[in-house]
């Protein structure tokens, strides 16, 4: 496995993450948030050379999402930009009331994401328009995800949420005890999602009811990825954790040196997540010792490797 890790720019993020059918539709890839595109892509990640740059007024920590050569990014600046993904030309743009932290999700012709201001905004793809938007009452940093007729997040307000994907009505809300910033997972019908209440949950999709917590020493933050019925998070009390998925029970935890806001990935057996102490780990998903971990140049890891091949590709 070969590790590239640096400042990574849209434009290689993007092209190494296409999935079979062309695209990276929502953060880290898809509906477990296992963070791998699980082929090769032709990319030599060797020898990267920046394609285009674009310049916002404002810092970007969002994710950029990708669907049939169109890039869709968000910035501090408090507007969501759409670009062709193979000159960098601005398509269109839309103006948010807040900054944007949480990264979009894009479902057919609809683009989903969050913002400062506590909106949900749903927009046309295509054309950016505003489709329906829908209020919290707090900053929104999860990153949305779509599942059947449905949209999960969290927000600042300490709600779970589930609205209609058609019109933005709510279908449930689940409260719990602090900020939601960590970005849900769905598997078997089943939401999972970290709160800053230092709590792991398990809710059911349909209905928003709890099926079980499990509580960490420190607020959570890092999104969870769902593999081979086990639920797999980082914690800002420096442990990545690993739960069983049927009923939240600890099975192991492996200890950094810092605070964990990076969300893991896995594939082959292994899970990669970055820690504030500057190191990149690799750790045995069945067993949870360390494999392997290796520094950055004084630099935290706070963002969320993606896998391709033989490669990991993480932004410091």
């Amino acid at each position: 496995m070969k590790i590239v890790i640096g400042i990574v720019l849209i434009i290689v993020q993007l092209t190494p993450v296409q999935t079979s059918d062309d695209s990276w539709l929502c953060f880290k890839g898809n509906t477990s948030r296992n963070g791998c595109a699980c082929q090769e892509c032709g990319l030599n990640v060797e020898s990267l050379e920046l394609e285009w740059s674009f310049t916002t007024m404002g810092a970007v920590e969002s994710s950029p999402v990708y669907s049939n050569g169109l890039v869709v990014a968000c910035s501090y600046d408090q507007h969501v930009y759409c670009f062709n993904s193979e000159t960098g030309k601005e398509v269109w743009r839309f103006r948010t009331g807040g900054g944007i932290e949480s990264s979009p999700c894009i479902d057919g012709d609809q683009v989903f994401v969050g913002s400062y201001d506590g909106y949900m905004y749903c927009l046309n793809l295509h054309s950016g328009d505003l489709i329906w938007e829908f209020y919290t009452t707090d900053q929104i940093i999860s990153s949305p995800l779509s599942v059947n007729e449905n949209l999960y997040f969290g927000s600042c307000d300490h709600f779970v949420y589930c609205i209609s994907k058609d019109d933005g009505k709510r279908i449930w809300h689940f409260e719990t005890m602090d900020e939601v910033q960590s970005s849900p997972a769905y598997a078997k019908e089943s939401i999972i999602i970290g709160s800053s209440d230092d709590s792991v949950y398990r809710l059911d999709s349909k209905t928003g009811e709890l099926i079980w917590r499990f509580e960490t020493e420190a607020s959570i933050t890092s999104t969870p990825c769902i593999h081979s019925d086990t639920v797999f998070i980082g914690s800002w009390d420096t442990y990545v954790y690993c739960l069983d998925f049927a009923d939240g029970n600890l099975q192991w935890r492996y200890k950094t040196d810092e605070w964990i806001e990076s969300s893991p990935s896995i594939s082959n057996g292994r899970l990669y997540i970055g820690s504030a102490d500057y190191n990149l780990y690799c750790i045995n998903v069945a067993s949870g010792d360390l494999m392997w971990k290796t520094p950055a140049e004084d630099s935290k890891i706070v963002s969320s490797p993606t896998i391709v091949g033989d490669y990991i590709l993480v932004g410091t």
